[in-house]
């Protein structure tokens, strides 16, 4: 799978890495960059094949603007010299403060590469939160959040810092809206990684409480009168909640 020619125009960025390749990263969002969708696409199907519906939304998003209210979607297509090598796909949920890693897939070839430093799985986690700062247009957020599938996961996610959050939780069987009382969910573990610079034992119960409502409230749905669900949100389900599932309009509404 390539992309011909050079790196697609208008990047997040460009940086040298370990390798002496160039590492890219290209937004698939609003619209831009139709030729990756393809390539977005047959990678999700390989990563995740399991989740249909929310292949579904990665097509939607990349027609709609990124902003949304209060939230703003990014699909990241991660390139090395050109070539597509992953994606990550998550939402920086400004109401929460927390960036919400959605799904994150790397080739094999792609995960002993370096950036500043860093191992390319923990560069993009922290870049997604210097993201979110930017959507934000502030310092004072709680992070990124993102659910483990099993242990084996959970293990790589400790090796680059991230922490389990002491919390019940589940998702929905399809992975995007609960289908109501009765319906099928799995238990997940739901993890947290803190900002630079940042103590986790000051931020971890605020991070608990926004990220299992940005998770359960704002992307899945989830009555927040289920008594799990009332436990791990706190006082998180007092806040309105961002709307995701359409573009902002310019008199401020959502389509």
């Amino acid at each position: 799978m390539t992309v011909s020619g050079e790196t697609p125009p208008d990047p997040v960025g460009r940086w040298p890495t370990n390798t002496g390749a160039t590492l890219a990263i290209v937004d698939v969002v609003g619209d831009r960059h139709g030729e990756l969708v393809p390539t977005l696409t047959e990678l999700f199907r390989r990563a995740f094949s399991q989740y249909p519906a929310s292949e579904e939304v990665l097509l939607a998003d990349a027609r709609l603007p990124a902003q949304r209210r209060g939230i703003v979607v990014h699909q990241w297509v991660v390139l090395l010299d050109a070539r597509p090598v992953g994606f990550m796909l998550f939402d920086s949920n400004l109401v929460r403060r927390v960036a919400v890693a959605r799904y994150l897939f790397l080739e094999v070839n792609a995960v002993n590469v370096s950036v500043q430093s860093r191992r390319l799985l923990t560069w993009l986690y922290h870049q997604a939160i210097d993201t979110l700062r930017i959507d934000l247009g502030s310092d004072d957020v709680l992070g990124l959040v993102g659910e483990s599938l099993d242990r084996g996961r959970s293990a790589v996610f400790r090796w680059i810092g991230m922490r389990t959050l002491p919390v019940e939780y589940y998702e929905p069987s399809d992975g995007e809206q609960w289908a109501g009382p009765g319906s099928d969910i799995n238990a997940l573990e739901l993890m947290w990684l803190a900002p630079d610079g940042v103590d986790p034992a000051e931020t971890q119960a605020l991070a608990v409480r926004a990220g299992t409502a940005a998770f359960l409230l704002d992307r899945y749905g989830f009555d927040p009168s289920l008594p799990w669900v009332a436990s791990a949100v706190g006082d998180e389900a007092q806040r309105s909640r961002p709307v995701r599932s359409g573009a902002v309009s310019p008199d401020g509404g959502v389509a």
